[in-house]
């Protein structure tokens, strides 16, 4: 089947739909295959005429996959990976040889930065992995203790550290849906509804709460966290499991949404965001394994 559908069909047009599939989101593939967004919806209508079936439907929230392009996605993923690959590698395993130390925060460095190495790691580069707060690894970086890090978006300049967009992660407030009780049926939804719900918190200074609270209630969250553990992970079973309510990424609990094991408080009509920064250093970009992991990251974030 899948060789069937690579002599049929045009490479650019199944890298397009891969992308597409993968990023859920006709405007980030385009990025990621550097082709215009009617460039890209063009291949894909053109790849659904010459199967016969459609790809995508599009709802509210975005493009969906068809049970056809699970199919296709399942049939084509590893070949057109594997070209991929084997052009990013070409020529460069002798540079990437050495150790790279990058640091972040562990959900997304877990579900995001790591998986994207992968090809690279098949190929001879060593990783060594820090886990922190953006205070501590913008240290280790200007203490060269780092080559790269991934760290929330600064309003300061840091005198020798460059920042590079990496990802914007939508912000929900988050309860398990028993919680719903406190909240109108009808109504816009005020901040007074929220109390009596504790509050769990990754830190002290509440940064996505914080950030949550500013951007839809236009006001500073003064509730004590109930709960501080600075683990995403944490934070959303104690939540499932009716502890209190959180703020969390959308990205990192969206399963749960979907599944009814989570529920939103409050869906405004902007949903607030934060920003994650690639940071590095002009002398570690001197070094080619660093600059080929920065690379390869900013390449992977158009499918993220």
């Amino acid at each position: 089947m899948a060789l069937i559908i690579f002599l049929m069909a045009d490479l650019e047009h199944l890298r397009a739909f891969l992308a597409t599939y993968r990023s859920g989101s006709v405007t980030k593939a385009a990025e990621y295959v550097h082709l215009s967004q009617p460039a890209v919806s063009g291949q894909i209508k053109s790849l659904e005429q010459q199967l016969g079936r459609t790809l995508f439907t599009r709802t509210p929230r975005g493009i969906v996959p068809t049970a056809a392009a699970h199919d296709l996605a399942r049939s084509i993923a590893p070949h057109i990976d594997a070209l991929e690959t084997a052009g990013d590698q070409s020529g460069q395993s002798t540079e990437i040889q050495g150790t790279v130390q990058i640091g972040g925060p562990v959900e997304f460095l877990t579900q995001r930065v790591l998986p994207s190495l992968a090809s690279l790691i098949r190929v001879g580069l060593y990783l060594r992995v820090t886990l922190g707060s953006s205070d501590d690894l913008l240290q280790s970086l200007i203490d060269n203790d780092l080559d790269l890090a991934v760290v929330g978006a600064h309003n300061k300049k840091m005198r020798g550290v460059d920042f590079e967009p990496l990802y914007v992660e939508e912000l929900v407030l988050v309860a398990a849906p028993s919680w719903m009780n406190h909240i109108p049926k009808r109504g816009e939804v005020n901040v007074r509804y929220l109390d009596g719900i504790p509050l769990l918190a990754y830190s002290e200074d509440m940064p996505q709460i914080q950030e949550f609270w500013e951007s839809v209630f236009d006001l500073a969250a003064q509730v004590r966290p109930a709960v501080i553990v600075p683990n995403l992970r944490a934070l959303m079973t104690m939540t499932i499991a009716g502890a209190g309510m959180t703020v969390l990424p959308r990205y990192y609990c969206d399963a749960e949404l979907r599944n009814g094991d989570l529920t939103e408080l409050v869906e405004p009509r902007t949903p607030p965001s934060s920003r994650l920064m690639l940071a590095s250093t002009s002398r570690s970009l001197r070094v080619a394994r660093n600059r080929a992991v920065r690379d390869a990251l900013l390449r992977a974030k158009a499918q993220w």
